[in-house]
């Protein structure tokens, strides 16, 4: 099992607020990340009256995390990267990681007739950690893939969807460094693979190719309990389009992730076109 998941309720009307109570229920919804612990009852925050911190760290360039939400249907945002909420009410946050240091960020949850959720997270650079893989795991790892070219970062978290269209991401030269990362705290994670699909043009005539690092393989990763696992696995590459005069080209990119015990998380992709 993960992180116990302390669920994070809005309890009092305008806590965090302008005073105004809002209608019907709260939202209820929890993160699978360590949380503080919990302050006086009157402490007046929106999430919970003092547990409003969520603390996670990362030896990753790019980061994601689970979480829960109730009613399923709820809108859920964070302040810095993407998320994706699917209809059991599990969501996936992808955020870049700092350098070093310490980065915060706000995950908020809102919908009519509910009074709102919401909570920080403080997400620290560290070095990276190993997990014994447990007997069993029902939950699959969280995946995020980022495309960056000078100085923009565009991230996705998982799970895809199929027959979505992705965002198009226009370059401004024919190249861009990806990261592919996959992340599972308390199961551990198996591989990470970084998939790019590709399309040249050249006088009307296309020609399409898709690339895996590492390349695709049909095995099952199946780590046996007990074993020592990395807590998150990342890997980088340059990726240089090398067009031929007067062509042009597009594509998509995403991330495949598996926990020790093979269950998968594919992220959204994120599409590129050149010029």
């Amino acid at each position: 099992m993960r992180l116990a998941a302390v669920a994070l309720i809005a309890l009092l009307a305008g806590c965090g607020g302008d005073g105004k109570r809002a209608a019907g229920p709260p939202i209820a919804a929890s993160l699978d990340l360590a949380t503080a612990t919990a302050g006086a009852p009157d402490a007046g925050t929106s999430a919970g009256h003092g547990n409003d911190v969520a603390n996670a760290t990362t030896a990753a360039d790019v980061f994601s995390f689970t979480g829960r939400v109730a009613p399923a249907d709820s809108r859920v945002r964070v302040s810095d990267g993407e998320v994706r909420v699917e209809p059991s009410g599990r969501f996936t946050v992808a955020t870049t990681a700092p350098s070093s240091g310490t980065k915060r960020l706000r995950v908020d949850a809102s919908k009519a007739g509910r009074q709102p959720w919401s909570i920080e997270v403080r997400l620290t650079r560290a070095a990276p950690r190993d997990v014994r893989v447990p007997e069993q795991d029902g939950e699959a790892p969280s995946a995020a893939v980022a495309l960056e070219q000078l100085g923009r970062t565009v991230v996705r978290p998982s799970p895809s969807r199929a027959g979505e269209t992705p965002e198009v991401v226009r370059l401004a030269e024919p190249g861009f460094d990806a990261t592919a990362a996959v992340h599972d705290s308390e199961g551990g994670t198996g591989r990470i693979r970084l998939t790019v699909m590709r399309t040249e043009t050249c006088d009307g005539t296309a020609r399409e190719a898709t690339q895996s690092f590492p390349s695709a393989q049909i095995v099952n990763i199946a780590i046996p309990p007990g074993a020592r696992v990395p807590a998150e696995r990342q890997l980088s590459k340059r990726i240089d389009l090398e067009l031929r005069d007067g062509c042009s080209v597009s594509g998509e990119i995403l991330a495949e992730g598996t926990d020790a015990h093979g269950r998968q998380a594919v992220t959204a992709h994120i599409g590129f076109a050149y010029p």
